[in-house]
């Protein structure tokens, strides 16, 4: 890219010169395409002609990734810390909570009910790692999977939240973890929602996996 230029220079630039200098704004710094645009507007170029460049160079611009922000970094590179590092070990330690806390003896349901939220966890946290080292690699297809996680996730979160009620434990027990589960599925929906939409809009994901 020119990093400077010569507004003075500019007048002995024929009308075709000025036009393609708009037409590749990526070879120019802003300054000189705008700079030619006000010489051939002095000039009275048909706007038509000068619009019809002008479009020519937005398209190349669109079309060039932003350097600056492609790669695995910045929020991206903790989204990715979250799905193959944070996650699973948080699901580590509540799996080791829940079998060292839980009056099995007393309630054999509960046994069944943790059980299963064993396996779904499990699926889960692999799926997270599997969704977090394909962001990392960059792998084709690797935003959809991390997408597909995320859904995968807020089902995991309903179905959990369901879970403990059908333990058999007494009213007194399903009342006092009523909050906690809301608690649960509310900041689990946060999550989700936070983080599918930053896949969609963030210009980060777009440069590294769309470019």
């Amino acid at each position: 890219m020119t990093t400077g230029f010569d507004s003075s220079a500019l007048a002995e630039k024929t009308d075709q010169q000025l036009l393609e200098t708009i037409a590749d704004p990526v070879s120019y710094v802003p300054q000189a395409v705008q700079a030619a645009t006000e010489e051939l507007h002095r000039r009275n170029v048909a706007p038509g002609t000068i619009a019809e460049y002008a479009a020519i160079g937005q398209a190349k611009t669109a079309q060039v990734p932003n350097s600056a922000l492609k790669g695995v970094s910045g929020w991206l590179l903790l989204f990715c810390l979250g799905l193959t590092v944070f996650s699973p070990l948080l699901t580590l330690f509540s799996l080791v909570a829940a079998y060292s806390d839980a009056p099995f003896h007393r309630f054999p349901g509960l046994l069944t009910v943790t059980v299963i939220d064993t396996l779904l966890s499990v699926g889960l946290m692999a799926f997270s790692v599997y969704a977090g080292v394909g962001l990392w690699r960059i792998r084709p297809g690797a935003v959809q999977t991390a997408k597909r996680y995320l859904l995968c996730f807020l089902g995991y979160q309903v179905i959990a939240a369901v879970l403990p009620f059908t333990a058999g434990l007494p009213s007194s027990a399903n009342e006092a973890i009523t909050a906690e589960v809301v608690k649960n599925v509310v900041r689990g929906v946060f999550y989700v929602a936070i983080w599918y939409s930053y896949l969609n809009g963030s210009k980060r994901v777009k440069a590294t996996y769309e470019s």
